[in-house]
């Protein structure tokens, strides 16, 4: 839990497609400009990536199947989420995944064809989808 917690010297990190969990709040307030996580992970923890000032991007890949509440909440540089999985995945214990962040100038990426299905989903609240070419 919390490994990085408050180090905003880091700003950036790989972390290893063999890696299939993040502990919850291990990356709150850190330097990180953008942010993947690991092909493996199906589930994103809640307060995963939380309150980075720096963060512009965050990429989520075809294999999460659930997000926890407040996962990527208060980032308030965010400008890209792109999501890979074709359905949308369950947001658990509420639905603010991403609160606290400007949506209004945050593009949601979705797979071709998602764009609707994002965006009559729960939780999936931006203002702007586009789909992956």
């Amino acid at each position: 839990r919390a490994a990085f917690y408050e180090c905003s010297s880091l700003k950036e990190i790989t972390i290893p497609n063999s890696v299939t969990s993040i502990e919850k709040s291990a990356f709150n307030a850190t330097g990180l400009i953008n942010f993947s996580f690991p092909s493996k992970i199906t589930n994103i923890t809640a307060s995963s990536v939380y309150n980075c000032p720096s963060l512009e991007s965050i990429t989520i890949p075809k294999s999460v199947t659930t997000i926890e509440y407040s996962a990527c909440f208060h980032n308030k540089a965010l400008k890209t989420v792109r999501i890979y999985a074709t359905k949308p995945p369950t947001i658990t214990n509420g639905n603010a995944i991403f609160n606290g962040n400007i949506l209004s100038d945050c593009i949601l990426e979705v797979p071709r064809g998602c764009g609707s299905t994002y965006y009559n989903s729960t939780g999936w609240n931006f203002y702007y989808i586009t789909e992956i070419k």
